[in-house]
């Protein structure tokens, strides 16, 4: 997965650019091929944003976002928003009965 990560009021060390990243490569395994992930980080004074967005099969957009006091816990609730978008999305695709 191609993960661009972008820091917004602040700045990412690479230990935390490269868990980012890990977190999101795990979504990986619900869309075969590369697949563009879009991250944006903004720092506020005693919470951290989190955004991704990512592209999905079949041409669809998932945004999901996080808020929390840690930027761990705010991509934690950004990647478990983006899984269940994506599950729902290989559901609807797997039932299909056109």
């Amino acid at each position: 997965m191609d993960v661009v990560i972008t820091a917004r009021h602040g700045h990412l060390s690479k230990n935390e650019e490269s868990w980012i990243r890990a977190k999101l490569n795990r979504l990986s395994r619900f869309c075969q091929g590369e697949r563009p992930a879009r991250v944006v980080v903004e720092h506020a004074l005693d919470r951290s944003k989190v955004e991704v967005n990512m592209g999905a099969p079949r041409g669809v957009q998932l945004n999901a976002h996080g808020e929390a006091s840690s930027l761990r816990k705010a991509v934690q609730m950004a990647e478990n928003r983006l899984e269940t978008q994506l599950r729902k999305k290989k559901e609807r695709l797997r039932n299909h009965r056109g």
